[in-house]
C-alpha cells in the first residue's frame, strides 16, 4: 500500500471480506464506510459488494434501534445508484423507528430495561437527515433535531464537559465513566447535525456550545501518541483506535466546516497518523475494543481488542477525508 487512496480502498475491500453479513448496527458502520468509499473512489467492485449485502436483506423486518445504522448505508447506495430495494429498506427502518417507545427524555428505545446509549444518536440522527434529503420530507429532519435534544438531555455532563456512556431510565441516572467511543459518537454526530440542521437556529447554537466545550476537554485528554484512552480521563486504561479515529474525523470535519477552531485540525492529524499505523497490510484496523457495556474500570480495561466492524467503517471514512485534503 503506497498511498492513502490505495490504503483506503484496501480497508474497504478487506471490510467486504470479513463476514459482516447481518443487518445490525456494527455491520451498518462497516458497510457505511464501504458504500462511501465505493462512491468517492468510483469503485464498481465495492459498490457491487454493498448492493449485494443490501439485497440479501430485501425481506428483513427491522425491530429495534440496533437496526437503524444499516439504513444509512442503504441511503448512500440509493443516492448513488437509484436502487429501489435500498430505499425500501430505509423507509422500512424509519417506519419501525416510529413505533418504538421513548425514554423519559424522549430517546427511542426498545424497552425501559435497555439503557439509552449515546452511540445511537449518530446511528439515528444522520439516517433521518439523509432520509429527509432523499424524500424531500422535512419531518425527518425535525425528528433528527428532536432526537438530538433528547440525547443531550440524557448523556451530556456539563460539569465534566464529556458524555456519559449510558442513561438508565429505571434508576434515573447515568453510568459513571466517560467511555471514549461513546464520546466519539457524540462528537461526530454534533458535527453532522450542525451541517444538516442549519435552519434549526436554537439547536445549532446549543450544539456549537456543547461541541466547543467537549472538544476542548478531548484536546486536554489526548495522549502523546495522538490517541485517546478507552476511558478518557483514566490513563491506566488502554489506547483505543476506533474512538480515536472517530474523534479525529469529527475534529477534521468540524474545523473544515467552521464549527471548531483550526487548531483542531492539527490534533486530528496526530490521531489519524497514529491510527493509520494500526492498519495492517491486509487492511485491518487492529487493537479495536469489542462491544462494550458500562462497568467499572477493571471491566473497561478487560474488554478484548481485535478487528471489528466499527473500526473498519470509520477508518475507511477517515481515509476518504484525509485523501480529499491531499
Amino acid at each position: 500500500m503506497t498511498n492513502l487512496r490505495e490504503i483506503t480502498r484496501q480497508i474497504a475491500k478487506r471490510t467486504t471480506q470479513l463476514g459482516y453479513d447481518a443487518w445490525e448496527w456494527g455491520e451498518g458502520v462497516a458497510w457505511h464506510g464501504v458504500a462511501e468509499t465505493a462512491v468517492k473512489l468510483g469503485d464498481a467492485e465495492l459498490m457491487s459488494a454493498v448492493v449485494n449485502w443490501i439485497h440479501s436483506h430485501k425481506d428483513f423486518q427491522p425491530s429495534g434501534v440496533r437496526h437503524v445504522m444499516p439504513g444509512l448505508a442503504a441511503l448512500t447506495v440509493h443516492q448513488a445508484t437509484g436502487d429501489k430495494t435500498a430505499l425500501e429498506l430505509a423507509l422500512r427502518v424509519a417506519k419501525m423507528l416510529e413505533t418504538l417507545p421513548r425514554s423519559v427524555h424522549g430517546v427511542h428505545e426498545e424497552s425501559k430495561q435497555t439503557p439509552v446509549w449515546v452511540d445511537y444518536w449518530y446511528e439515528i440522527a444522520p439516517f433521518l437527515t439523509t432520509l429527509s434529503k432523499v424524500t424531500g420530507e422535512e419531518r425527518y429532519s425535525e425528528w433528527a433535531a428532536e432526537q438530538s435534544i433528547a440525547y443531550l438531555l440524557s448523556c451530556w455532563d456539563a460539569k465534566h464537559a464529556l458524555f456519559h456512556h449510558a442513561y438508565y431510565d429505571l434508576i434515573n441516572q447515568n453510568s459513571q465513566w466517560f467511555w471514549a467511543r461513546s464520546n466519539a459518537w457524540a462528537t461526530l454526530v454534533m458535527v453532522e447535525m450542525l451541517t444538516d440542521l442549519k435552519t434549526e437556529k436554537g439547536l445549532a447554537a446549543i450544539l456549537r456550545n456543547v461541541l466547543s466545550k467537549q472538544a476542548a476537554k478531548l484536546a486536554e485528554l489526548q495522549n502523546a501518541t495522538g490517541q485517546w484512552h478507552t476511558v478518557l480521563d483514566q490513563p491506566e486504561t488502554y489506547l483505543e483506535p476506533s474512538a480515536s479515529i472517530m474523534i479525529a474525523l469529527a475534529f477534521r470535519r468540524g474545523a473544515k466546516r467552521g464549527f471548531l477552531d483550526a487548531k483542531y485540525s492539527a490534533l486530528a492529524d496526530r490521531a489519524f497518523q497514529s491510527c493509520l499505523e494500526k492498519v495492517d497490510e491486509a487492511g485491518n484496523l487492529t487493537e479495536v475494543s469489542g462491544e462494550t457495556w458500562p462497568g467499572d474500570l477493571v471491566h473497561y480495561s478487560m474488554v478484548p481488542v481485535g478487528v471489528y466492524s466499527w473500526g473498519q467503517g470509520f477508518m475507511a471514512l477517515a481515509g476518504l477525508e484525509w485523501m480529499d485534503d491531499k
